[in-house]
């Protein structure tokens, strides 16, 4: 476990030190597989590179700027390394601030570790953005440091002191785990429902599905069905207009608000 904790952070702490320092330099490599997404409030796109080869694709200058906040949160899933990031960005050329989450997953192979799974949102006010894509190459940079930390938010003229990415649990602490709320004490302007789930569905394995899309306040599983109440409207409305994940080989079938099995 500490070694599954040592790759976290050094991931953490190496990546974004890079997008700070220079995102340009950070360097993605699709397959032909590749599915990319791009998702906004009022608009969504999404097309697939089939049967090219693969190629270089630059990262979108979403984290290019001063992070003041970065934590992240770790856990394993299937021998995946599963990282959740979290963040308060103020980019070089706005005024304004905004926060992020970045979720990655990483699969082993052969000694070395490469990312599968890159999905990110950023929330301002009531505007929400996904940046995804799946089943990438590993990043493949080089003349980076290995031990070099991101700075902390401070005026231009002045140095700014080191921050160390903090690993807390993958559950966020807002959760509270033994808590189950009956659907009808949930607010349904907060709220999904998953349906039509199989027979031997984990409601804790979907819930951490959707948990990328924000914090979760409350959540009820009954029979073939998942309810979930976010802390934010913002967060809902993430889940709501997202490509619906893949759990157990199916794509989830995810309602707005409290919705009754029929």
């Amino acid at each position: 476990m500490s070694h599954i904790k040592d790759v976290a952070s050094q991931f953490v702490t190496t990546y974004y030190s890079m997008v700070v320092q220079n995102y340009i330099s950070v360097k993605k490599f699709y397959n032909s597989h590749a599915k990319i997404s791009r998702l906004s409030p009022i608009s969504s796109i999404s097309f697939k590179i089939a049967n090219e080869p693969a190629k270089e694709v630059c990262p979108d200058e979403f984290i290019s700027g001063v992070l003041k906040v970065l934590s992240y949160s770790d856990s394993t899933c299937n021998d995946n390394l599963l990282i959740t990031v979290y963040g308060i960005v103020k980019p070089n050329t706005q005024s304004y601030e905004f926060f992020f989450t970045q979720e990655f997953v990483l699969q082993r192979f052969s000694g070395k570790w490469f990312i599968i799974n890159d999905v990110y949102f950023c929330y301002k006010n009531i505007d929400v953005q996904l940046y995804g894509a799946e089943q990438m190459h590993p990043m493949q940079v080089q003349g980076i440091p290995q031990h070099t930390f991101i700075p902390q938010s401070a005026p231009a003229v002045q140095p700014s002191p080191p921050i160390r990415p903090q690993s807390t649990p993958y559950q966020p602490s807002r959760i509270d785990s033994s808590k189950k709320s009956r659907p009808d004490t949930l607010d349904p302007s907060r709220s999904i429902t998953i349906t039509d789930l199989t027979k031997t569905y984990s409601g804790q394995e979907v819930t951490q599905i959707f948990q990328k899309y924000g914090p979760v306040r409350n959540k009820y599983f009954t029979y073939g069905t998942v309810y979930i109440e976010f802390e934010t409207v913002e967060a809902k409305n993430a889940a709501i207009h997202s490509p619906p994940p893949i759990y157990k080989g199916q794509q989830c079938k995810v309602e707005e608000g409290i919705v009754r099995p029929r």
